[in-house]
């Protein structure tokens, strides 16, 4: 299990995410494949013009913003629920998309460099009692948090915005405990990416829990 990194007050963490935020949104929406950097984020952010981005790339950015307003508004581990996970998900891909905020009932296949990686139909009863036992378990926030953000980028419960939804609800988690953000590094983006390639492949997490311990998680 791994320790809490950073054991912060209340307001320490809300400086740190008032300072990373519009950050925080940039890098969630690279796993959309976004080429927006992080000045145009911080202009769509701030309802500036002269940014370049197409308004669909604008669309998301506002989408990952109201996904993380909601995460942070969740005050106490217990309020992060099942029901604010499909919130989540909501959010980030809009109430308009195909499927948002429901967990999914249609096979989804998710290419990987040498194979494709189908996760099975998710049974909803089964993976809404997965997910109160992991947030509910005796492992520290930190732990808790990387973990679910590995369990849900692999498990694809939802048809679309998986690796947005799990890192905003891993930072639900870490918001809620005051215990820092877990943010993966664009300069790191590439290496995670292929570890997680890695674990979708064989299913074993210990190396990339390590790994996102020691790069992703920040605080003071």
């Amino acid at each position: 299990m791994a320790a809490d990194k950073f054991v912060m007050s209340r307001d320490g963490e809300d400086i740190l995410v008032e300072k990373n935020f519009a950050q925080l949104v940039c890098l969630a929406g690279k796993f959309a494949g976004l080429s927006t950097t992080l000045l145009d984020t911080q202009a769509i952010l701030a309802d500036l013009s002269g940014t370049q981005a197409k308004p669909s790339e604008i669309r998301t950015i506002l989408n990952l913003r109201d996904a993380y307003h909601y995460a942070m508004s969740l005050q106490y581990i217990s309020e992060v629920s099942f029901a604010a996970l499909l919130k989540i998900n909501l959010l980030v891909i809009g109430a308009g998309a195909s499927g948002a905020g429901q967990i999914r009932v249609q096979p989804v296949v998710v290419p990987l460099t040498d194979m494709m990686y189908q996760p099975a139909i998710p049974d909803e009863t089964q993976v809404k009692r997965e997910f109160s036992d992991l947030v509910q378990s005796e492992a520290t926030t930190t732990d808790k948090a990387i973990t679910l953000l590995l369990w849900l980028s692999r498990a694809q419960l939802f048809l679309d915005g998986n690796k947005r939804t799990a890192m905003i609800a891993a930072n639900a988690l870490m918001f809620a405990d005051q215990r820092g953000l877990l943010v993966v590094p664009e300069k790191e983006l590439a290496e995670y990416m292929q570890r997680l390639q890695q674990y979708n492949k064989n299913g074993d997490a210990t190396n990339l829990k390590r790994w996102l311990y020691d790069n992703a998680v920040f605080g003071f």
